[in-house]
């Protein structure tokens, strides 16, 4: 079936199913060994009763074979389209990868960590980003802070995890904070600086995002250190993944 499917055709498809189960619910609650079925009963109770109270021959007579057809093409569009809207979640392992990236970890202790190679790391890495949807780190993380995943990684909490990781201990994932940073924040940053952020979130590169905004690639890099001082971050992971938990901008996946 064609993945590429229009909200017009979801609609269509989830109307058809929906009804199908309207039509046969209906029907095995006009059923009457389903109307004597005891309302405390379980579905392995029910299961196991002789004679079984949920008959095959009640759905036969609801459906005939192209019914059949349209209801399991309706049930895969429907789980198509859900996939596309909800990205997937990482593993533990994946969280952990991602918080050891906000917090600015060398990609060679992290390999070291996981034994594999540093090649080998950021091949696993590559994976995980094109998995959920997302073409950089600045990105990934940003979607894992909006998803609440993790929690936000200021720059002192980042300092915290890096000095964790030198001495060999694990901080807990998605709870390291620097206490007072997002409540600290009282002035937004100005309409180019939030294109500067959502271009990021977005995973745009920053020649893209300068040349939107008539920037040198020079300049705009000026304006990014500006905006991570004013922000007390020290990365831009940190600072997109704040701006995310502020609510002034979102991630959207980029399919890259």
């Amino acid at each position: 079936m064609d993945r590429q499917l229009h909200e017009a055709d979801i609609g269509d498809s989830w109307h058809k199913m929906s009804a199908y189960l309207r039509t046969t619910g209906q029907a095995l609650l006009a059923d009457p060994e389903v109307q004597a079925i005891s309302p405390q009963s379980g579905a392995t109770q029910i299961a196991a009763t002789p004679p079984a109270h949920m008959r095959h021959e009640v759905f036969a007579e609801l459906l005939h074979p192209q019914g059949a057809r349209d209801l399991h093409g309706a049930a895969v569009a429907v789980a198509h389209y859900c996939d596309a809207q909800l990205p997937a979640a990482p593993t533990a392992l994946e969280l952990e990868w991602i918080i050891s990236v906000a917090a600015q970890e060398p990609i060679d202790a992290l390999a070291d960590r996981n034994g594999v190679s540093v090649r080998g790391m950021y091949r696993r890495l590559a994976s995980m980003w094109k998995r959920l949807g997302v073409a950089t780190q600045v990105q990934g993380v940003a979607l894992a802070v909006q998803q609440g995943w993790i929690a936000p990684l200021a720059h002192a909490a980042a300092e915290q995890q890096s000095a964790l990781r030198a001495e060999g201990e694990t901080a807990p994932m998605g709870q390291i904070t620097a206490e007072g940073t997002l409540d600290g924040w009282s002035t937004v940053p100005s309409e180019p600086q939030l294109l500067c952020l959502q271009g990021l979130a977005n995973g745009q590169r920053q020649q893209d995002i300068a040349g939107n905004l008539g920037y040198s690639r020079r300049h705009l890099q000026r304006v990014l250190a500006e905006l991570w001082t004013q922000l007390e971050v020290s990365t831009p992971s940190q600072g997109v993944a704040h701006a995310v938990v502020q609510g002034w901008i979102t991630v959207e996946r980029s399919y890259a």
